[in-house]
């Protein structure tokens, strides 16, 4: 692919024949990488040339690129951008239009748009990175959410490095291997002379060193796009990618020296690093939080009482500043001064004032679900990006995370739940399972129907586990109850009349959330005639399938696992009875991994009304998948059906 020459093919293509449904096409994308010791220690250059085909409108926002990198020790030169139209004109991207930004402590981003885009356009970019962080090398993907026609990385790596290659949806033959000899400037010798005043002058000299080299290509054609879907971790998880981690050096005339080193090792360090250990373990750390934490403890607490008391401190004194980490960046003093800090600030925090108050407790690392799951091989700290604590409670091991004043001890953010976590331990460091948390809702409506179609009555619910979480949150925000409910119900019945609210958020966070009101639903029945046509469930957890896709490649994750059940007592107008009906029905999904549940009848004048749905399991593989999207489908297909009622002759 030769930057500036674009086929006439490509420009004159007006869909993918293999996937007639894409916005766009990366019509081909190469990395190229080699190893650079001319500076006395160990580098590398990475050069990319990436060209898209845009295909639709909707595929305009491929021209926005981000190109992420390390503040210290990385830099970016030679960034290139243009654009062909249809019509043969090109445009190029004017270097001020190509923005740095700082996206946390230490990475930073180039950013642009490609410049006029059309329908039919082809664009592409290319760029050198050179990096002084050759331990892990930029990982490659080979698939997207686009469809790729050609994808390839090419690197050149001396025999002296040994690198762990993690590969992820790629096919045996993606890789040839080759090998040949090339000369390496490596620093040589280095001297040192004292002059006469007592200055130190250092020399170093360099040397042509003809090392074996292995030359690595990677390369797929064809790659199909795969979209995201709902219920999912990260989609990569699942894009075909390869990732690169050094292990071990062998350099000549020296013993092969592991990089890596253990899960052990990694832990040890950790616990004796400045801004991870060092701030639960060192007092002087936390000093001022614990005081004021010791104002607040009654001198008679029992274990668990603390352990509610410390939570609870944290999460009504301190707030989180939207940035995950599984490191401190500052030190916890300030922080807890500041009243605010990143995620592993708050939650070592919470570890340091256990550990001082004697409570059995461990940090957890782990990776969240939008930052990918983690791999158990490797001791490879760059997949983590958080902390949560594992304390003792209530005679056993509960996973604690400093999130929100209105989030229960031992449910952890939900962006934490994602299968594994890895606990720090000097002596016992190992892979934990976090646990199987649920969260359930209850609804009860006790209505009155006239023949016009209208209801009036009451609606309760009872919310409980996750669900309660976001329900006590929109609670506090919102003083206005009757607005909070009438937002929650008006888009399935627009005209409703809500009085006499009633919310319950019982201090003891583990406790249900209640809502009990007084409604009125004008049109919960369409009158026709002699016929009323009823939709008899209020407010259901799902209005339409989420899965839509016929075929799925990777599985449904879902974060925990729910139930959420609704209750319909309906007095009925005088003369009316049940004319037809959806049947009964009970499904199951395989491995009692869910079940739905719909029972009506009439009992005189009254109809009754339970459905219920259950999801007993958290992940799905693919093959599972046609099951459980019928099982949605028949849910809907029960709850969307009405009820038809008939006057009595």
């Amino acid at each position: 692919m030769k930057w500036g020459e674009i086929p006439p093919e490509d420009l004159s293509m007006t869909n993918y024949p293999s996937d007639t449904a894409a916005v766009a096409l990366v019509l081909g994308n190469y990395g190229d990488l080699e190893i650079d010791f001319s500076r006395g220690d160990l580098r590398y250059n990475y050069e990319q040339h990436r060209r898209i085909k845009i295909l639709k409108q909707s595929g305009f926002d491929k021209g926005d690129v981000s190109i992420s990198f390390y503040k210290k020790g990385e830099k970016i030169s030679n960034l290139q951008v243009q654009v062909y139209t249809p019509d043969g004109k090109k445009y190029s991207l004017k270097s001020a239009d190509i923005f740095e930004e700082a996206v946390n402590e230490n990475w930073s981003r180039l950013r642009f748009s490609a410049p006029n885009l059309s329908e039919g356009a082809v664009m592409e970019y290319r760029y050198t990175l050179a990096s002084q962080y050759a331990f892990q090398l930029p990982e490659w993907y080979f698939q997207e959410d686009i469809p790729t026609r050609w994808s390839e990385y090419r690197l050149a790596i001396p025999d002296w490095l040994r690198y762990v290659v993690l590969s992820q949806g790629v096919d045996a033959n993606v890789l040839v291997t080759t090998e040949g000899r090339q000369r390496m400037l490596v620093p040589g010798y280095e001297t040192q002379q004292t002059g006469i005043a007592g200055s130190t002058t250092i020399e170093k000299g360099y040397d042509q060193v003809e090392a074996e080299i292995k030359f690595y290509r990677y390369r797929m054609e064809n790659v199909p796009a795969m979209r995201p879907e709902p219920f999912i971790t990260t989609m990569d998880d699942y894009f075909a990618r390869v990732r690169f981690q050094l292990a071990a050096t062998a350099f000549p005339n020296r013993a092969i020296t592991p990089v890596m080193g253990s899960w052990e090792k990694a832990s040890k360090d950790l616990l004796e690093h400045e801004f991870f250990g060092y701030q639960f373990l060192k007092s002087r750390h936390f000093k001022r939080a614990n005081d004021a934490l010791q104002a607040t403890l009654p001198a008679t607490a029992t274990k668990d009482e603390k352990v509610n008391a410390i939570y609870n401190f944290l999460n009504n004194t301190m707030h989180w500043n939207e940035r995950y980490s599984y490191m401190a960046t500052s030190n916890l003093e300030d922080c807890f001064e500041q009243k605010k800090g990143n995620s592993a600030e708050l939650n070592l925090l919470f570890l340091a004032l256990l550990k001082a108050n004697d409570i059995q407790c461990h940090p957890l690392l782990l990776s969240t679900r939008d930052h990918g799951r983690p791999i158990d091989l490797y001791p490879i700290m760059d997949q983590f990006n958080h902390v949560a604590v594992l304390v003792e409670h209530g005679g056993q091991m509960v996973v604690a995370d400093i999130a929100s004043p209105h989030q229960a001890l031992g449910f952890p953010r939900t962006e934490s739940l994602n299968g594994r976590a890895w606990l720090v331990d000097a002596t016992n460091p190992q892979w934990v399972d976090l646990p199987a948390l649920s969260g359930s809702s209850i609804k009860l409506a006790t209505l009155k129907l006239d023949e016009n179609g209208q209801a009036t009555g009451t609606v309760q619910y009872r919310i409980s586990g996750y669900d309660a979480f976001p329900w006590r949150e929109k609670i506090a925000a919102q003083k206005d109850q009757t607005s909070l409910m009438k937002g929650v119900l008006s888009k399935q019945y627009p005209d409703i009349a809500i009085e006499d609210v009633k919310t319950e958020t019982p201090e003891d966070l583990a406790k249900p959330v209640t809502i009990s009101f007084k409604c009125t639903l004008p049109e919960m029945a369409a009158a026709n005639g002699d016929l009323l046509y009823l939709s008899p469930v209020i407010n259901p957890l799902f209005t339409e399938n989420p899965f839509k896709v016929e075929d799925r490649k990777f599985p449904v994750d879902i974060p925990y696992i729910f139930s959420d059940k609704f209750v319909l007592q309906l007095e009925l107008p005088e003369g009316f009875v049940l004319e037809e009906a959806p049947e009964p029905i009970k499904a199951s999904l395989p491995n009692n991994g869910g079940t739905f549940q719909y029972t009506l009848s009439q009992n005189g004048n009254k109809l009754n009304l339970v459905t219920e749905v259950k999801i007993s399991q958290q992940r799905f593989e693919p093959d599972t998948y046609p099951g459980l999207r019928h099982f949605f489908n028949l849910l809907l297909e029960k709850q969307q059906n009405p009820v038809v009622l008939k006057r009595k002759k």
